[in-house]
């Protein structure tokens, strides 16, 4: 395997398993309470925060949001 391609299913593999622990970490938050509840808030926006990067980023560059495994994603409305 070429070092591109390599190189192209990390960076899509990276997107969806970021995606995936986010939508994780919002389910988690939705049934925490109290202090674990903040704590969870506080995960859930780390992960908006490098999803929206990310999809920044792919963006600005001219990247299909496919190819780095954000197709689809809104992080202001599954996130938030």
């Amino acid at each position: 395997m070429s070092h591109s391609k390599t190189f192209q299913y990390y960076v899509s593999d990276l997107g969806k398993l970021l995606l995936e622990s986010a939508r994780e970490a919002r389910a988690a938050r939705e049934k925490a309470t109290g202090p674990k509840r903040e704590f969870e808030s506080g995960r859930t926006m780390a992960y908006y925060e490098v999803i929206s990067t990310m999809r920044g980023q792919a963006i600005a560059f001219g990247l299909p949001l496919k190819d780095v495994g954000l197709e689809g994603v809104d992080p202001d409305n599954e996130l938030i």
